[in-house]
């Protein structure tokens, strides 16, 4: 029930832990599970090193008989999952690694996982075709907290000829999650694609708090060029709330690219001092900074740039919902912010005296183009004209527009 292991090295099927279990050092190889950590179990990592076939360590906590897992050094390694995670059990990953070719944590319901310090890695090699490759995975009712460390994940695998949809490589999938600090770093590599392949740093999460860190999607490295995309944040669940504020997001691919996707008609959700940038490097691509897709309130202290050399980049595109921009600066190589048949965008305040000077909104053709604006602050610069003909609705009671042409190298 009890016991340390301080220096050896066993090859076993199985170590069960049914009470409390420390390991200072030394190696565990199993065919199956490294550590199977039972209900009520507590289980500490002080350093040496785990390798599994299938689970490197295995939680399966009961209600109201939670496991404790804490790594504070050495490395958990498992050929599916490096921790594996049933219902009800705690994971604290303080330093060391955790590594595994398809997911390195996996959360089931009510169980939670926080990293300060430690790192999670994945690298899944060409040979293996898993449609989900996640650093981090979790049910809606699992929490992450991330404070420090990384989870990279760096995906080469080819992905089933026969899957109905894309192939997806997070650094996140899922969970309640608050994040304050640390680096996600998501990279995609192959040379050729039959389907669908896309790189998210946070994907699908029950509810999101963002106020630091950085977060990193590659694709270029892959001499494919087509089908290849990449989100930042991305949100698919309709009133999902979330915060985002005080962090960098910088997202490559060959394809789509977009910085944060927002899929929610929660008008709580905000975003405020970002700095967002989404590139694509074709012309089938399309680079948008923020998707709204659902109602959203940016505020002040956003960069939020999209680029593009040969086809379009919005800083900001609204396909529908209502989206409010009151500071920061916006651009696009196309257009600062482009509203959809269904979307609509509010630029400032009509509330509070004008503001001249913020939000700026820059486009390489406009910097409002498309449905229907209201326009009572800010600046607007685009390389052909500042807006649409009639696409501004309204603007502040008793303003006028102010309009110069300028030369620019």
């Amino acid at each position: 029930k009890t016991g340390k292991l301080i220096h050896s090295k066993i090859d076993t099927d199985t170590i069960q832990n049914n009470g409390d279990l420390t390991i200072e050092s030394g190696y565990i190889t199993a065919a199956k599970i490294g550590v199977l950590n039972n209900a009520g179990s507590t289980f500490t990592m002080n350093g040496g090193a785990i390798e599994s076939t299938s689970y490197g360590i295995y939680n399966a906590g009961e209600n109201n008989n939670r496991v404790t897992t804490v790594i504070n050094d050495g490395i958990v390694s498992g050929g599916s999952y490096g921790i594996y995670s049933g219902s009800y059990s705690d994971i604290s990953l303080l330093s060391g690694t955790v590594k595994s070719k398809i997911t390195g944590v996996h959360l089931s319901n009510y169980a939670t996982l926080t990293i300060d310090g430690g790192n999670v890695e994945i690298d899944n090699e060409a040979t293996l075709n898993n449609k989900l490759i996640s650093g981090v995975d979790g049910t809606a009712n699992s929490t992450v907290t991330f404070r420090s460390g990384n989870i990279r994940v760096t995906d080469r695998s080819t992905g089933f000829d026969g899957m109905s949809d894309e192939h997806c490589t997070n650094g996140i999938n899922g969970s309640k999650i608050t994040m304050s600090g640390g680096n996600i770093d998501v990279k995609i590599i192959r040379a050729s694609v039959s389907k669908y392949f896309t790189a998210f740093g946070i994907r699908r999460f029950a509810s999101l708090s963002f106020s630091g860190g950085n977060i990193n999607v590659d694709a270029t490295e892959s001499t494919a060029q087509t089908r290849l995309r990449g989100y930042g944040i991305a949100s698919y669940t309709d009133k999902t709330l979330f915060t985002i504020s005080d962090g960098i997001i910088n997202v490559k691919a060959p394809n789509n690219t977009t910085g944060i996707y927002v899929y929610s008609s929660s008008s709580d959700s905000t975003i405020s001092n970002m700095q967002v940038t989404a590139t694509t490097m074709t012309a089938s691509g399309e680079a948008r900074g923020i998707y709204a897709h659902g109602d959203l309130t940016i505020s002040s202290g956003n960069i939020i740039t999209a680029n593009a050399s040969q086809s379009t980049a919005n800083g900001i595109y609204v396909e529908s919902g209502r989206t409010t921009v009151i500071g920061g600066k916006i651009s696009g190589d196309t257009h600062g912010i482009f509203t959809g048949t269904s979307g609509y965008a509010t630029i400032g305040d009509d509330s509070n005296a004008i503001e001249i000077a913020t939000p700026e909104i820059i486009g390489g053709s406009y910097a409002l183009y498309g449905n229907s604006f209201n326009y009572y602050d800010g600046t607007l610069r685009g390389g052909v004209k500042a807006y649409q003909d009639s696409t501004i609705k309204a603007i502040a009671d008793g303003s006028a527009f102010h309009s110069e042409r300028q030369t620019v190298d």
